[in-house]
């Protein structure tokens, strides 16, 4: 489990977060793709929900990463 209580399903390297992986904060936002040394890094899905599950808006991004910065962003409302 990280701070905040998000928790990362996924390969590691020396510690860090390095492959392909899963993370997801407490809220449900949930980040799907590729990690390298500890950050981001290459193409990935990101789900994020506000408002809560039941109620709220939900929003897919599809994205291309870089040392934890989007490089690349097409965002899909879907909520």
């Amino acid at each position: 489990m990280f701070r905040g209580g998000g928790v990362y399903i996924g390969e590691y390297n020396n510690g860090k977060r390095d492959g392909f992986g899963v993370f997801e904060w407490k809220n449900g936002n949930r980040f799907i793709g590729k990690f390298k040394n500890g950050k981001e890094d290459g193409y990935a899905l990101k789900f994020e929900q506000s408002g809560g599950v039941v109620t709220g808006k939900s929003r897919i991004l599809a994205s291309k990463w870089k040392d934890g910065e989007w490089e690349i962003v097409s965002l899909e409302d879907v909520g």
